[in-house]
């Protein structure tokens, strides 16, 4: 620019030692190279003005989903019935002890339609019909329920998620679940949800983490239809809301569960924990239940590997299918509560595998000991 400037001033005449000579030589060459630079500089300062916002942006919108992603629920209370416990016992963490240890209950025997030599494992006696059975399960449960309920005021609204399998229709298993609700002087009313399984979990911390409102899950699995092969359980998990939450003290807190399938297994595995978060070496209890053979293949695959190699696959594995049988809807629940039994005993993180009935998902869910502290969920 400046030798083109100098030329023009040779050519059209001007004296060497002329201002004008100079200011068209030098000076508007040199003016017009100040202008390009600042428009130059101001066009790489505004992109990178541009950059660092849509960079502090991204960072916000990835913080964002990383809290959304680590919400969690209090477990306040749990209980479960197996053929390992019996109708007669109580909620109690003992019951646990029996699925630790892998004790098989799952055997040939009379099943509840009369057939023998049928492998599965009961809790219905051979002299009571499923309805009355279903009766008594439920005025069993409840009045240990109404201790933790008891705790809160009479509007304190309780969101029911409830799942049942059974050759007792759907509706008067309901039917008898509300009678036996009334006859057991809860005052709250509960709110009927619908949602099945964990998936109820995910759209839950995603849609209704912020109500101060109580989530009652019961699942149970009586006289199946089909009940070769297949486990008969009762299990009720009160959860709470981890920020509103604050009248009764959970003994451990439910972290996001991860879906996946077999083959995206340890991925899954590995953001559960990181929901939690915890570091794989820190969870040393694996949970098995409602599992295909395929995909108990895939958990076996994992033994010693990333990022399950802080289980001790020969002694922290806990297989109900193998000790229980296919509990069908019930499993992730009951996995669920025995798992914060564990972890309320042991002080220790758990990881729990489940499947999905009838499909091929596969969920993975971190249970911890609670510890006091709150996490940000906006």
């Amino acid at each position: 620019m400046l030798l083109m400037g100098g030329l023009w001033a040779c050519f059209s005449g001007l004296p060497v030692k002329s201002a004008k000579f100079w200011f068209f030589s030098v000076g508007i060459p040199a003016l017009l190279w100040l202008v390009v630079a600042s428009c130059r500089e101001m066009f790489y300062l505004f992109g990178q003005a541009y950059a660092n916002a849509w960079d502090r942006r991204r960072e916000e919108a990835i913080l964002k989903e990383v809290r959304r992603g680590r919400r969690a629920l209090q477990i306040l209370y749990g209980s479960f019935i197996t053929a390992h416990s019996g109708p007669d016992n109580g909620f109690c963490y003992t019951l646990a002890e029996p699925l630790i240890q892998n004790q098989s209950a799952i055997c040939a025997q009379i099943s509840w339609q009369g057939a023998s030599n049928i492998r599965h494992s009961r809790i219905i006696p051979p002299d009571i019909s499923p309805d009355l059975f279903l009766s008594q399960i439920f005025a069993d449960l409840l009045p240990a329920l109404a201790i933790p309920l008891g705790r809160y005021s009479d509007n304190q609204p309780v969101a029911l998620l409830f799942e049942a399998e059974s050759s007792v229709s759907s509706q008067r298993v309901r039917e008898l679940w509300r009678d036996a609700w009334q006859k057991s002087g809860i005052r709250q009313q509960p709110e009927y949800i619908e949602g099945h399984g964990l998936a109820a979990i995910d759209y839950w911390l995603d849609n209704r983490i912020r109500e101060n409102t109580l989530l009652l899950v019961v699942a149970l699995q009586i006289a199946p239809e089909n009940p070769d092969g297949t486990a008969e359980a009762v299990t009720t998990l009160l959860l709470g809301n981890r920020l509103t939450q604050n009248v009764l003290a959970p003994c451990a807190l439910m972290h996001r569960p991860e879906q996946g399938t077999a083959n995206t297994l340890a991925e899954n595995i590995a953001q559960a924990m990181d929901w939690g978060p915890v570091q794989p070496e820190e969870v040393h209890h694996l949970w098995r239940t409602g599992l295909s053979v395929t995909e108990q293949r895939a958990v076996t695959a994992l033994n010693g590997l990333l990022p399950l190699q802080g289980v001790d696959m020969n002694r922290a594995q806990y297989d109900l299918d193998t000790s229980l049988g296919q509990a069908g809807r019930v499993a992730p629940w009951l996995a669920i509560a025995a798992a914060a039994q564990t972890a309320v005993k042991t002080q220790e993180n758990q990881l729990i595998i489940s499947g999905e009935q009838n499909g091929s998902a596969m969920w993975s869910t971190v249970i911890t000991p609670y510890l006091s502290g709150r996490e940000n969920i906006h």
